[in-house]
């Protein structure tokens, strides 16, 4: 996504058309990176407008010698984290994984299972996720974070960031591997 820097300068004017066509141009992107963090459009979209306003209010702090791409996506993503720590009903809900469970001890390895899914259904699975884990796995897997970072950013220790990264990807394969063997059909390829 290129972004005129022309563009930038008539939104920070408080351009309308401006604002909307930076919107426009942006939705993309920013869309998906809300319905990571979100299970349904309607969260993801309240996300996507609080972030997209944070972005225009600070569209001033933006470094045009810098890509906008990775400076709104990190707004962006700054903004859905503050959310979710203020939104006490996402705080720390953990499901517990039996690990006496078959499942866990599988023949399957990831990338095994990963090429048999589409893109859609791992989506799908990692909306299924606890919150915090969800999380952690969107910042490392997806958003190019570190641990130190994540740590940082979503107030934990590091450690129980690497816990919690390395629990989603159980879950993740678990899940993945079920969806195999019960031959779903509409989720594979």
């Amino acid at each position: 996504m290129t972004v005129d820097p022309e563009l930038i300068k008539r939104c920070i004017k408080n351009d309308e058309r401006a604002q909307n066509q930076l919107f426009k141009l942006c939705f993309p992107l920013l869309m998906g990176i809300c319905m990571r963090y979100y299970n349904n459009e309607p969260d993801a979209l309240n996300a996507l407008n609080k972030g997209f306003y944070r972005i225009l209010t600070k569209l001033k702090q933006h470094d045009t010698t810098k890509q906008f791409e990775a400076w709104a996506k990190r707004v962006m993503i700054t903004t859905i984290l503050n959310e979710l720590k203020a939104n006490k009903k996402n705080k720390d809900h953990y499901k517990p994984v039996d690990f006496d469970d078959p499942i866990n001890h599988n023949d399957h390895n990831f990338d095994h299972i990963n090429e048999q899914i589409n893109a859609d259904a791992i989506l799908d699975l990692i909306r299924e996720l606890p919150e915090k884990e969800k999380e952690v796995l969107n910042l490392y897997a997806i958003d190019g974070y570190n641990h130190k970072e994540i740590s940082a950013l979503i107030d934990i220790p590091e450690g129980t960031s690497k816990w919690l990264l390395s629990s989603a990807r159980k879950k993740l394969t678990q899940s993945m591997a079920k969806l195999i063997k019960s031959g779903i059909k509409s989720m594979l390829l």
